[in-house]
């Protein structure tokens, strides 16, 4: 996480600018100058990433990086006034050295072979991924040390990746890297309706069954109460964008972030509720003024009547309020028929929905 205002993050090449992205068709680097410099030469001179925000009044953005060279990082802020620079290279992981690693969905590897003469002999490689149905994919590849393989893992799910080293004296050495690959997408955007908590089915772990640690702002409370589905109970205390974000267990790497937006409603004792006209047979027409702020186009209202010699003016006990029937200020008002012997109030009960989901009521 970086713990900046953040514009923006550019990437580019050092000194002279060049890759800053990575093909997710797995490829070998040229093994040769000439060949190296034209791949350098095929890609861009720099590019720029948004970066998105993350709780805290943090920000994160991933950086494709190029292999095998200095990559210059520029972090701006305060509308580009300051800037910070740093210096990221991206090496090469000898799968002799076996072991296993967690990673997210789009990252990339280098992979090459060696007993630590990277300049001679050749190396085998075999990318195993287990698929949903329990079959095992296989992709092979063969290269020479000084030659990377540049794979992107862009399906979640599990590998095992086996690599063979045959040295010129035809000695081989063989060793595997165990390789997670999470991925996640948050399900939706929730909505918070301030003073009031609600569920929120944020989303799972895809094929690898892992549970995402959540993240959010301050002013947003969040605890997880099935972490099997990926299910939260959100609060808020005030109409603000607040920022969630899913973390990798174990590593912490962000998976994504979404932002919750808040709203309040007032109605009834926070606006008003003044008798308007009175019909000939006694009926008190009682006009109520509702209020969203802000008024967010996924959300509507249902008021439903429970008192007795109440309805609304149309002849209903119910009714639905949508985003197009609030003005420029998030306003709508409405009216209630009261019968001459009714003494209590025009007492109803509000649902409040994120489309079709209940988030709170009052």
């Amino acid at each position: 996480d970086i713990g900046l205002d953040l514009d923006g993050v550019r990437a580019a090449l050092s000194p002279d600018g060049a890759p800053v992205s990575v093909s997710e068709t797995p490829h070998l680097l040229p093994a040769d100058s000439p060949e190296w410099s034209g791949y350098l030469s095929a890609w861009l001179d720099s590019e720029s990433f948004s970066a998105k925000h993350g709780p805290g009044h943090r920000f994160w953005a991933n950086v494709p990086l190029a292999p095998l060279t200095d990559n210059a990082i520029a972090l701006s802020w305060q509308d580009g006034v300051v800037e910070e620079r740093l210096m990221a290279r991206w090496i090469p992981y000898n799968l002799l050295q076996g072991g296993s690693m967690v990673l997210s969905a789009g990252d990339a590897l280098l992979l090459t072979a060696h007993n630590g003469v990277p300049e001679s002999g050749y190396a085998a490689i075999d990318v195993n991924r287990t698929l949903p149905s329990g079959l095992t994919e296989t992709e092979s590849f063969e290269t020479v040390p000084i030659s990377p393989l540049v794979y992107t893992f862009s399906e979640p799910g599990d590998y095992i990746i086996e690599a063979t080293y045959r040295h010129e004296s035809g000695q081989e050495f063989s060793s595997a890297l165990t390789v997670t690959v999470h991925g996640f997408e948050f399900a939706n955007r929730p909505l918070a309706y301030v003073g009031r908590e609600r569920v929120w089915e944020a989303g799972q772990g895809g094929e690898t069954g892992f549970t995402p640690r959540f993240g959010a702002d301050p002013r947003l409370a969040l605890r997880t109460v099935d972490e099997l589905n990926g299910i939260v109970r959100i609060g808020s205390n005030d109409n603000v964008r607040d920022t969630i974000v899913a973390r990798a267990p174990g590593t912490g790497a962000i998976l994504g972030s979404v932002e919750a937006e808040s709203f309040r409603l007032f109605s009834s004792w926070e606006t008003y509720a003044e008798v308007v006209d009175t019909l000939p047979d006694g009926s008190r027409i009682v006009e109520m003024m509702m209020v969203l702020s802000p008024v967010h186009q996924d959300v509507k209202i249902y008021k439903e009547i429970f008192v007795g010699g109440v309805v609304f003016d149309d002849g209903t006990l119910d009714r639905w309020f949508l985003p197009e029937d609030f003005d420029e200020l998030g306003q709508v008002t409405f009216r209630f028929i009261m019968a001459p012997e009714v003494t209590s109030s025009a007492c109803h009960r509000t649902h409040v929905y994120q489309d079709d989901l209940l988030i709170g009521y009052r």
